[in-house]
């Protein structure tokens, strides 16, 4: 299986933000304040002020160490490496793409997944943009997962495989407030 087959719930929405990425680069235009490279443009100040938020260390590292191991992870008894450099592009690509999506400071992003790296990369994304990420345990049956949704009053969800898909498309009649699930 193909890393990009593997990763398919992060390949399109990092696809979209990659290119709106590009397109803006091209016409030489500012993106909005709170977008996802806003993001990328806190690079001087996390690497020269206080880093004290989740996003700002995870650039500072990606600055001062970008090609050591940020994380690794076993799969199939092969263990992955992602340094520090991937990691950042991934949570910027990730945080264009939430925007492009209409995700904003205050919002809250449901995430539902097992402990992978991943699941933090859409984290980190979701801070980066000022919003609130959410996590909910992959074991968590429909019921569960439509209480954490409904009291967290989240428009957005990242969803790991297509069994959290199943369950967020189940609770969605009960959970209005629920406009988009990313795999």
């Amino acid at each position: 299986m193909t890393e990009n087959k593997r990763n398919g719930r992060v390949t399109k929405l990092a696809a979209q933000g990659a290119k709106r990425r590009r397109n803006l680069e091209k016409i030489g235009g500012a993106v909005r304040s709170g977008s996802g490279r806003d993001f990328m443009d806190q690079t001087v100040a996390a690497a020269s002020g206080v880093a004290d938020t989740f996003p700002k260390l995870l650039l500072k590292h990606a600055l001062e160490r970008p090609s050591r191991i940020a994380s690794r992870e076993k799969e199939y008894g092969i263990w992955l490496s992602y340094d520090w450099a991937r990691v950042r592009a991934e949570v910027e690509a990730l945080a264009c793409g939430l925007h492009t999506l209409g995700l904003k400071r205050g919002d809250r992003l449901i995430i539902v997944g097992d402990n992978r790296p991943h699941l933090y990369w859409s984290i980190a994304a979701a801070q980066a943009l000022g919003a609130i990420p959410v996590p909910v345990y992959q074991d968590a049956v429909a019921a569960e997962m439509q209480y954490v949704v409904e009291h967290g009053e989240a428009r957005l969800a990242i969803a790991e495989n297509q069994e959290q898909v199943d369950k967020l498309i189940e609770i969605k009649a009960q959970v209005p407030g629920l406009q988009t699930v990313v795999f």
